[in-house]
């Protein structure tokens, strides 16, 4: 019996906690999705859902730095504690960063009318299926 009780503090001990949130574009208040969600300084990372949420299960860290990146967007960072709570849930606003490119020139090549087209069949394949059923015969 009291093995059974030490097994169970040490595992409450042991579990980690869950991040969920959502990431909303600051300008308009609509959800973004695929926002990169990572636990800075490890492998551990998320990306948002098509309404904006995440969540990263088990984290083992009660003090960690999360990003918020996007292409178009700037990334966000955020200190993360949590003191006592298994659950935590964030609201993240992103703010609009467009790229800034010079001049792009996009050239099309056009084949030539006198190059030949080469065409060449690589295997053909006969088949006939007299076995079997039709779907309206079922």
């Amino acid at each position: 019996m009291h093995y059974l009780f030490c097994l169970l503090i040490l595992t409450s001990f042991v579990s980690g906690i869950t991040i969920s949130g959502a990431v909303k574009d600051a300008e308009t208040d609509r959800p973004l999705e695929n926002v990169n969600v990572i636990v800075n300084d490890s492998d551990i990372g998320s990306t948002t859902d098509k309404n904006g949420n995440f969540t990263i299960e088990d984290l083992q860290l009660r003090d960690t730095q999360l990003s918020f990146s996007m292409i178009g967007y700037k990334t966000f960072s955020k200190r993360f504690i949590s003191k006592d709570k298994d659950q935590e849930f964030l609201t993240i606003s992103l703010h609009k960063d467009p790229i800034q490119w010079k001049a792009i020139n996009v050239m099309g090549l056009i084949p030539s009318k006198h190059s030949p087209e080469i065409t060449e069949i690589v295997e053909t394949k006969k088949t006939n299926n007299t076995d079997q059923e039709t779907l309206s015969a079922c």
